[in-house]
């Protein structure tokens, strides 16, 4: 069990640093403040608008969103981007600060990651 979740932990990370050295097709990457620096990553799935994060943060108060789009889903999508603007409206009305980067894929299937972060210190869990 563990050699999966560290595995998927590891491509997850390595897909976020790649992600960070390319330019997107729409968006940006998001610039935290400089007292937000706990963190945690995320990994959804755009169709079923589910996000699980691979470690639970309370107080979170910024988020940067990674959006990896099929070229097709890129092409005739027309809701797209009002799907991506309400993911940030739902995080606006929970006071945090969010943005997003959109980068066009060969994957037939479209996904993202987040990066949450907070100036909250952490409970023992």
């Amino acid at each position: 069990m563990y050699e999966v979740i560290n595995k998927q932990i590891a491509n997850t990370v390595e897909s976020v640093l790649w992600f960070q050295t390319q330019t997107p097709v729409l968006g940006g990457r998001h610039q935290q403040k400089e007292i937000s620096r706990i963190n945690s990553l995320s990994i959804g799935n755009f169709d079923k608008n589910e996000e699980k994060m691979m470690f639970l943060l309370d107080n979170i108060t910024e988020t940067g969103y990674i959006y990896s789009i099929s070229k097709q889903k890129l092409e005739s999508d027309k809701k797209l981007l009002d799907t991506i603007k309400k993911r940030i409206k739902q995080d606006e009305s929970k006071d945090i600060t969010s943005s997003f980067a959109i980068y066009s894929s060969e994957h037939k299937q479209s996904f993202f990651y987040s990066i949450k972060y907070t100036h909250h210190i952490q409970p023992w869990r």
